[in-house]
């Protein structure tokens, strides 16, 4: 071989190696720092350091050079890490520059992440778009998808000139973690997002088919001898509050208006190096947005998402969830720890004779509460959630006569959870116990829980760079009070023992305690073209999670597997594609088939960064255990269904988009379907507008009434029910500056159902109709339409044998909330809010938009308006 070929072929071989291998970056030491953070990288310190470029594109066209050069540099002194990043564009008029409150960014942006741990798992993110706006964010189990809802006090500004935009950031050293080591080695990573071209490259090149992110970070060095410092945030508030509502005269507690003043405080504090306590005494979340409406008709519990910024922030280290996502939705919401159990609205609403009125607290209060987080140089994550409500009592008053009923205890939960990693990752152990304990002195609370506690173990292992797993979890829950509460637990909409047909389990009134257990296996491949999944999961009909955790249902197990291709390189008019399907099929303990699934679905990312996703399922015929709410299991015909989102590119001024769902049941047993129509525009980088009206209907020919006693026999009675639903969110953020920005959230709902064909249940688990039900006739069935109740008079003998409530609906309302919010200095914020709600109801049995609307915008609004101002304080 020639020379010349020798030289060439060597040098090949050398960029094949190091293409696969870490970059490396050496910060440099500043002694003074005379940096102005204002995004002009004018000033005398930045002639020092390595300016380093050459990022690789993450997608759309995989470990191609990126399309625009970057190019940063990183300085250091004793207390501040100093970021600087230019991003060239040859096109900088067309930058996308878009304005938004904190942690809501969008257009162009950058990002340097810092795994000071060097744990390859968890890693700090701090991104900043071009308009200035920053986010901050904590990466976890070696995932690109951080928590955002971890809070940094940090500083960076940016500039646009004519050769694209910069950046500089200034991070204290004290908001990250790490060991008092005189050498440091940390794990880096720079990404820059060009929205335009929907193109995201990155400093150390990530092949996106390995489904890795912070293990396949460069490296960071030369932050030699700096010593870490604990951090010492006090964060004092106050709050002024002024409702105006209508006044029921009649109503001895109705006011006009009401004022309120109070204050409390938030705190965190680094307790260690890798350990940080936040605390909370009498929070205020005033200014978190509502939830959204809706009718529940299930039986079972709504699921809502946490919105308090103190038990959002670290919810990742306390999170035990059981199940995977990718599985059945309802089963995949089943967590150890539920935030919204504290401080939620308290147990017990006593009830009232005729001409009694109540003043009845909204909400729990929260005394105090406590977390305690972090993770170690070694691999331990620890978490520890303490928090205090108080005893809340309510006001009963009777021609004059007051009475005080208590309707919540003083209450404490407690929640720990520990992992370990091994073997970088690799492997990793863990385990969780929850513990809630209640002063039950009230009689009327004795229907409670005096002890509830859980216990969990899980585990996971990689393995072929991370291209395999398996992992699992197993859990037990123990809950403990009188008779009567624990009878109230085995007849409750989760496990209904009491089931006439249900010889695996039954009532047992003499139990004081409960103790069950569940848990889930779990295996698959998650990198490459080609996926899969396959897992088995159980909860034992004695499962009780729901005191500080949440569960839907016991007495459950299923099985699903899941086959997924993907398609990640560019070709055609496509980005990238993805089709997959989906099989799962549950039973109960009684080893009852329950329901059985198979889903078809697929994705496409088109070039125009237009998005598909579409599914198409069959489902087979169902046991429904609870649709007659102790009554005996009741069996459903099979359906399909289909359903797709589509969207237009999100990085235009107008965005599209469109949603929808149908469900055609065997022999038009069920129908159902939901549209919503997205439409999102942003006229100027200031100003982002957003409307999702959603349309949607329900029919079913099995709907739970009532169930009543007649001559010692129990009756359940069903209905057909039509459904329809309107509901509109209209939001509106206007950001004045990175720091003070307005937001506006509205939402009209107004859902109708009307109850034709009531029948009674005779045979259950038929599938035909002349044995499953009987439907009343005129002569059996009559509709008092004072008391609005219907009579039954089953045997035709003039005498009304028992009644139930008309059961059709009209329910509006209408929930709106705007937020002015000011961080007038970073950490310290003033909110001002108005919130304002609307609640009515209709005795019209259709759906009229235009009269709905009416209707309830004459209902009397409840209206607040609250000032909070904070200030922090570093100590």
């Amino acid at each position: 071989m020639k020379p010349l070929s020798i030289l060439i072929f060597l040098c090949f071989i050398l960029v094949v190696v190091n293409y696969g291998q870490s970059r490396m970056y050496q910060s440099q030491k500043i002694l003074k720092s005379t940096f102005k953070i204002d995004g002009l990288l004018d000033d005398a310190d930045w002639s020092e350091g390595e300016w380093q470029d050459n990022f690789k594109q993450y997608f759309p066209y995989n470990g191609d050079d990126a399309t625009e050069k970057t190019e940063f540099k990183i300085l250091h002194d004793d207390s501040y890490i100093y970021v600087a990043i230019r991003n060239y564009d040859t096109e900088p008029d067309n930058i996308e520059e878009r304005l938004g409150r904190k942690d809501n960014f969008d257009g162009d942006w950058v990002q340097i992440m810092f795994d000071s741990y060097f744990d390859k798992r968890t890693a700090y993110g701090f991104l900043v778009n071009a308009a200035g706006v920053k986010m901050d964010e904590l990466l976890s189990n070696d995932t690109a998808m951080g928590d955002i809802n971890w809070e940094a006090v940090w500083e960076a500004k940016t500039s646009i000139d004519h050769l694209g935009w910069t950046c500089e950031m200034k991070i204290p050293l004290n908001q990250l973690r790490f060991d008092n080591n005189s050498e440091q080695k940390w794990g880096l990573q720079v990404s820059r997002m060009l929205a335009r071209k929907n193109e995201l490259s990155t400093w150390n090149y990530i092949d996106n088919t390995t489904n890795q992110w912070v293990s396949k970070f460069g490296e960071l060095s030369g932050l030699n001898s700096i010593e870490p410092s604990k951090q010492f945030d006090i964060i004092p508030y106050a709050v002024g509050k002024f409702e105006t509502l209508k006044q029921d005269f009649d109503d001895p507690f109705s006011q006009n208006n009401i004022t309120n003043l109070l204050g409390g405080l938030d705190g965190k504090v680094g307790i260690t190096n890798d350990l940080t306590l936040d605390f909370t005494v009498n929070p205020d979340f005033g200014q978190v947005e509502a939830d959204p409406s809706e009718v529940n008709l299930s039986g079972f519990e709504t699921f809502f998402q946490e919105k308090r910024p103190f038990f959002i922030e670290g919810k990742n280290i306390l999170d035990f969830r059981i199940t995977e996502r990718t599985t059945n939705f309802n089963l995949s919401q089943d967590n150890l720890f539920y935030t919204r159990r504290i401080g939620g609205s308290p147990k017990y609403y006593p009830d009232l004779e005729d001409d009694e009125y109540i003043e009845m607290p909204v909400n729990t209060h929260i005394i105090g509460a406590a977390k305690l987080t972090g993770k170690t140089r070694d691999g331990l994550s620890i978490g520890f959630m303490e928090s205090v409500t108080r005893e809340e009592s309510a006001n009963i008053e009777f021609h004059g006569n007051r009475r005080n009923v208590y309707v919540e205890p003083l209450t404490n939960h407690f929640v720990g959870r520990i992992q370990k990693d091994f073997d970088e990752g690799n492997t990793i152990l863990g385990g969780m116990f929850t513990a809630t304990n209640r002063n039950l002195n009230a009689e009327e609370l004795k229907f409670l829980h005096k002890g509830a506690y859980t216990a969990g173990f899980d585990f996971m292992h990689k393995w072929d760079n991370n291209k395999y797993y398996l992992k699992g979890n197993i859990l037990s829950s123990h809950v403990s009070g009188v008779k009567e509460a624990i009878t109230e637990t085995q007849e409750s909409s989760r496990r209904y023992f009491q089931r006439p047909d249900a010889d695996y389990v039954s009532v047992d009134t003499n139990r004081t305690s409960l103790t069950g257990f569940g848990g889930s296996l779990m295996t698959g491949k998650q990198g490459g073209s080609f996926r899969y999944l396959l897992g088995y999961t159980w909860r034992s009909p004695e499962l009780e999670l729901n005191d500080v955790g949440y569960m839907r249902k016991a007495d459950e197990q299923m099985t699903w597997s899941w086959v997924g291709f993907y398609k990640q390189e560019p070709f055609s008019i496509f980005k990238s594609l993805y089709a997959g399907v989906n099989y799962w099929k549950g039973w109960n303990f009684g080893q009852e088939a329950l329901y059985e699934f198979i889903n078809f679905n697929h994705s496409i990312s088109f070039k125009n960064n237009f998005y598909y996703y579409g599914e198409v399922a069959r489902a087979s015929k169902s046991l429904r255990p609870e649709w007659l709410r102790g009554g005996p299991a009741i069996t459903a015909k099979g359906g399909w269904w289909h359903n797709f989102n589509f969207s237009t590119d999100e990085q235009k001024k107008w965005q599209f988009g469109l949603f929808g769902f149908n469900y055609w049941g065997d022999d038009n047993w069920s129908r159902d379907y939901i549209y919503t129509f997205r439409a999102r525009f942003n006229p100027m980088t200031q100003l982002l507008v957003s409307v999702e009206p959603t349309i949607a209907y329900h029919y079913s020919e099995i709907m739970h009434v009532a169930s009543e006693e007649f001559n010692g026999i129990d009756k359940y009675i069903i209905g057909d029910m039509s459904q329809d639903r309107f509901s509109l969110n209209f939001r509106l953020n206007f950001s004045i500056t990175p720091d003070l920005s307005i937001e506006y959230f509205g939402q009209p709902f107004v859902a109708v159902g009307d109850f034709t064909r009531l029948k009674e249940v005779r045979d259950a688990r038929s599938f035909i109709d002349e044995e499953k039900w009987h439907q009343f006739t005129e002569n059996e069935l009559t509709y008092n339409s004072e008391d609005e109740i219907y009579l039954v008079d089953e045997n035709q003998d003039g005498e009304t044998d028992y009644s139930f409530d008309n059961p059709n609906f009209n329910v509006q309302k209408f929930i709106s909330n705007l937020v002015i919010r000011w961080e007038y200095i970073p950490g310290s914020t003033v909110y001002l809010v108005w919130s304002q709600g609307r609640n009515g109801d209709s005795s019209y049995n259709n759906l009229s938009f235009s009269r709905d609307m009416k209707d309830l915008f004459r209902v009397y609004p409840h209206n607040i308006f609250l000032l909070k101002f904070s200030y922090r304080l570093n100590i």
